[in-house]
């Protein structure tokens, strides 16, 4: 991942799709299928394409992306490797794991 231009998934089923965040992590556009669990990904981070199974608009958007300069590239990048530190660290986790279990312990002890 770390080596390439851009990362692709054009998976129909993912579970947690880590290999696109490992993807972000390293700070590469992304196109991804639109699948829920790509579109959560898509959701928070609007430099990820995501695309129908289309075969048509898949070799569109691939032929696009061979166009863009390696300063785009790296922009839509940078993009995706802000949004997984804001969105999908092991932080934000967490925070989210904790804000879950407060409000089961208030609807407990009411």
């Amino acid at each position: 991942i770390a080596n390439s231009d851009v990362y692709i998934s054009s998976s129909t089923l993912e579970g947690l799709p880590v290999s696109a965040l490992e993807a972000m992590y390293c700070g590469k556009p992304m196109i991804l299928s639109s699948i829920p669990q790509h579109k959560e990904i898509a959701d928070v981070c609007k430099a990820v394409e995501l695309l129908p199974l289309d075969i048509e608009i898949w070799i569109k958007t691939i032929n696009e992306y061979t166009l863009l300069s390696s300063k785009e590239r790296y922009n839509r990048g940078l993009i995706c490797k802000n949004c997984a530190y804001a969105f999908f660290s092991l932080k934000k986790m967490h925070e989210k794991y904790d804000e879950i279990y407060e409000r089961l312990n208030k609807t407990v002890s009411n």
